[in-house]
């Protein structure tokens, strides 16, 4: 049997998005996937994942009215924002980085956090230990490559992201240490076979579920920045690119 009578409903619910720690939405745009999240603290209250190529200009607002509606929350109760800066699709950054900005100079100026797509990889992969190599299609034949070594507690980058062809930037790696490398992104699913059969058997790759970035993940990665006091004036987030964008 169903709870009767709004007042008893409301009783059952509580109190939307009750907990301690700040409230955080977190906004990312960087790949074909539109990821939205509501987060405060460890708990994860609300998130929006969708395929939306070359969309999100249409849809990355509808998505967060979505996710603060369903979560009975408002976009004036968050306390910051966070942003995917890239390295990612250059039309895609500059979007998600318009409707930040936009929003929290809309609620008062609220405090924004920015995180890079390729720390958001490391998080999200499966390994316990070891090196992380968050590996990103950059298109026109190059992969965004990147180091992160998993700690107790989380991942530390330890080589800044690059753009290269996916043979002379696994070739660079491999000659960079001589760990197994652990491969996660978008261009696992791109040039996974090639990338393996070069790696003279140092090369694994993610499941495949975790080739694209994940909602939940990049909720964990804001919070730990707001939780680091990283937060900036959101005017001040700029796009993370690995190469200089086109022109024309």
């Amino acid at each position: 049997m169903g709870l009767r009578g709004t007042k008893r409903k409301e009783k059952y619910q509580g109190v939307p998005g009750a907990g301690e720690g700040p409230l955080v939405l977190g906004v990312d745009t960087s790949s074909e996937l539109l990821n939205v999240v509501l987060q405060r603290g460890n708990l994860l209250l609300g998130r929006f994942e969708v395929l939306q190529a070359h969309t999100h200009a249409k849809y990355v607002l509808s998505a967060i009215e979505a996710v603060m509606e369903a979560s009975r929350l408002e976009l004036k109760d968050v306390d910051v924002f966070g942003m995917c800066v890239g390295p990612g699709s250059f039309t895609g950054l500059r979007v998600g980085m318009a409707a930040v900005k936009g929003i929290c100079a809309g609620v008062g100026g609220k405090p924004a956090v920015g995180v890079s797509s390729v720390e958001v990889l490391a998080t999200q992969s499966p390994w316990s230990e070891g090196l992380i190599i968050p590996a990103i299609d950059a298109k026109r034949g190059e992969v965004y490559y990147s180091v992160f070594e998993r700690i107790p507690g989380g991942v530390v980058q330890r080589l800044e992201p690059f753009a290269a062809t996916p043979e002379e930037g696994l070739d660079r790696l491999m000659a960079w240490t001589d760990q197994p490398l652990r491969l996660i992104g978008s261009a696992c699913v791109a040039f996974g076979e090639q990338l393996v059969a070069r790696g003279q058997g140092r090369v694994e790759l993610a499941p495949s579920a975790l080739h694209g970035i994940s909602a939940a993940a990049l909720g964990r990665c804001c919070m730990a920045r707001v939780e680091a006091g990283a937060t900036v004036n959101a005017g001040l987030l700029e796009p993370l690119y690995a190469r200089e964008p086109s022109i024309g």
